[in-house]
């Protein structure tokens, strides 16, 4: 099985985990990993394994676009995707504000703020799946387009009339 039905995703991190496994994994093991190993970083490997990933395609400006274009919207989902939680996590306790009482223990104060926090991440991430979906589905669907023109010309053509300019 190589794909999961990406289109039941509602981000582009899990689109991708969905879409085309093998070639996820592949790439992953041999071009990510070990530019992640020698450069230290996390965000960069992304755009160039997705250079890559355009070129595998074919070898031609639109479809180098199209991997930075997807390179550049997996890393700062990841970018977001760590922040937010982080900030989230935060802004949840501090709003939660359980005080202990006198027949609480900290233990028992700490376990619900634990379980409040769980249940609001878990809703906020889970509000708009639909329009989750739609927006995954509209950016694939108009960076595929653009790649598949056959010009860069024609391709940027296509954007123009898609946005009415």
């Amino acid at each position: 099985e190589n794909f999961n039905r990406p289109y039941l995703a509602t981000n582009i991190i899990e689109f991708w985990q969905r879409w085309h496994m093998s070639l996820g994994r592949w790439v992953t093991r041999y071009i990510y990993m070990p530019v992640v190993r020698n450069t230290g970083h996390i965000f960069l490997p992304i755009i160039i394994a997705w250079l890559f990933v355009g070129f595998w395609h074919q070898a031609s400006v639109n479809y180098l676009i199209w991997g930075l274009c997807h390179g550049l919207a997996l890393a700062l989902t990841q970018f977001f995707k760590r922040h937010k939680s982080k900030k989230d996590k935060q802004a949840i306790l501090a709003s939660l504000k359980v005080k202990e009482s006198k027949n609480q223990s900290q233990k028992e104060v700490l376990m619900i703020q634990n379980l409040t926090l769980n249940a609001a991440i878990y809703l906020g991430f889970h509000v708009s799946i639909q329009l989750k979906r739609t927006a995954i589905l509209l950016f694939v669907s108009v960076a595929s387009t653009f790649a598949l023109s056959p010009s860069l010309t024609a391709g940027l053509a296509y954007l123009q009339l898609l946005v009415g300019v």
